[in-house]
């Protein structure tokens, strides 16, 4: 399995608990390593990118399995929803939740092609009133 995280070289600033951000990002690659566990080899691949913009950190979680199924999208982040056998269904209802409580988003979608997207926008420091655009 391939992971690839960039290495940061700009200031991301955001304010917030590192610990419940660093559990969002924990929830959002351990979700992607199951998606691609049972996919052949050369699929086996998540990547994280982080992008900077003036009023928001943009994090993007991206995986090679099999992608989310269209009816499953609305509800993803509900408490107790799982598509796993034996998931709990909280991970992305309490990583929604986090995301929220820092003034941020977050949302899936399928990729293209293969695989899901999770997308986790997080204001920047001194722009939390700043409004999100939606998904596009």
């Amino acid at each position: 399995m391939t992971l690839d995280i960039p290495p940061v070289t700009t200031a991301l600033i955001t304010v917030g608990d590192r610990i419940q951000i660093e559990q969002i990002l924990i929830n959002l690659v351990l979700n992607a390593m199951d998606a691609v566990a049972d996919v052949p080899e050369d699929r086996r691949t998540i990547a994280v990118s982080v992008e900077n913009g003036t009023d928001r950190i943009a994090i993007t979680v991206r995986d090679r399995g099999h992608g989310i199924e269209p009816e499953h999208l609305p509800k993803l982040f509900d408490s107790f929803f799982s598509t796993k056998p034996k998931g709990m269904g909280l991970g992305l209802s309490i990583a929604r939740t986090l995301v929220e409580a820092h003034g941020g988003r977050i949302w899936a979608e399928n990729g293209p092609g293969e695989g899901a997207v999770f997308h986790v926008e997080l204001p920047v420091a001194g722009a939390a009133d700043a409004p999100f655009p939606g998904p596009s």
